[in-house]
Parts: C-alpha cells; sequence; structure tokens
C-alpha cells in the first residue's frame, strides 16, 4: 500500500473518536437541558364545561292559544348538552300583559324526568313543559295575553319559586350564581275559554 493511501486512511481512522465524542457531548447537553424528553403529559380533563343550547322547539314560533283545562299544551325543547353526565335545571315563567296594574308573572318549575335524553345522540335531551291557567287557579286570566318563557341551565336557580317578580324583572326568574348564559326561548301566548278549572 502506498504512503499516501496509508495516511489517509490513518487521518479517517483518527477523527472518528472525535466525531463521536462531539456529537456524544452535545446529546448530553440537550439531554439536561430537556431538549430530547418527550413533551410532559395533560393530565387535565380535556371536556370543556360547555352550557346548554336550544337546538329547535315546538312549536317553533308564533301566538300560541292556551284554553283553560286541566291539562294545557305542551311546549317541546330540543337541547344539545355536551357533558352527557350534567344534570339541567329548567323553569317555566308566564308575564301577563299589565292590566289596570295588575301585571302577573308566574314561575312554575318542573321535574327532572321531562328532561329526556335522545337515545340515538346522547348529547341531545328533550324538554316536555306544560303549561294550563289552572296551575294558578289564585288569578283570573280569561282573555289575557302575554309571553311564556322557558329557561335551561346546567346550574341550579337562584331565586325561589316564591319570589315577587314584576313584568320587567323576568329575568331575574333565570339568575344562576355565575356569569354564565342560560338557554331560553319565549312564545306570545294568549287565554282563550271560559275559566272552567272549577268544572273538574
Amino acid at each position: 500500500m502506498k504512503r499516501g493511501e496509508q495516511s489517509g486512511d490513518t487521518g479517517v481512522r483518527g477523527l472518528t473518536p472525535w466525531a463521536v465524542r462531539f456529537a456524544l457531548f452535545w446529546f448530553l447537553a440537550g439531554l439536561a437541558q430537556g431538549c430530547f424528553l418527550p413533551a410532559p403529559i395533560d393530565e387535565e380533563d380535556p371536556t370543556v364545561d360547555e352550557p346548554p343550547r336550544i337546538l329547535s322547539t315546538i312549536p317553533k314560533q308564533g301566538t300560541q292559544q292556551v284554553t283553560y283545562s286541566t291539562i294545557g299544551p305542551s311546549f317541546y325543547v330540543t337541547l344539545e348538552e355536551v357533558n352527557v353526565e350534567q344534570e339541567l335545571y329548567w323553569r317555566l315563567v308566564v308575564s301577563y300583559d299589565d292590566e289596570l296594574n295588575a301585571a302577573v308573572v308566574i314561575v312554575l318549575e318542573g321535574d327532572t324526568e321531562r328532561i329526556v335524553p335522545v337515545i340515538k345522540d346522547p348529547t341531545r335531551r328533550v324538554l316536555t313543559a306544560i303549561y294550563s291557567p289552572c296551575d294558578t287557579p289564585q288569578y283570573d286570566l280569561e282573555g289575557r295575553s302575554g309571553t311564556l318563557y322557558i329557561g335551561v341551565s346546567d346550574r341550579p336557580f337562584l331565586r325561589p319559586l316564591s319570589f315577587k317578580y314584576k313584568t320587567s324583572e323576568i329575568g331575574d326568574a333565570f339568575l344562576i350564581d355565575e356569569d354564565r348564559p342560560v338557554a331560553s326561548f319565549s312564545w306570545p301566548i294568549k287565554i282563550v275559554g271560559n275559566n272552567s278549572c272549577l268544572d273538574f
């Protein structure tokens, strides 16, 4: 073998350990600074606590006629609640037009059993709310017009049912203990027929 070839081969073999040591040095330095460590795993629950929202209603809109009877008309609300294990609370509020300074605000609260999950989609639930003027026999509501509101929340409502509301304070019936939206919908209503609640 020629001298030039020997020196060239010796040079390559001589540089190899230094290259390995150089690479190992930078690897250990990076490891000490955490550059090559895996990213920490976020152990927190990634599920966001979203408030419920209304997808659709039956009836959809327009003035609803409500007759005096022991069984009032039903109002159906389809809700989306992504937190499927969360309990929902709902209220029905009726505010009648102010006539002769005798405004009437009625607040009712229904059973949680009236909110039924949809089997095919567990994030959806259907609320069935029923209202009849016979639920409030202390008021004579014949011929009165007003508005029926339904509000749904994943937090309990603050004000008790017996709280005295003014017609300008309807929103207070849906107050909860934090700054969080309440899903709501409303229909204009009109009471028709005679007060026949005592006939049943």
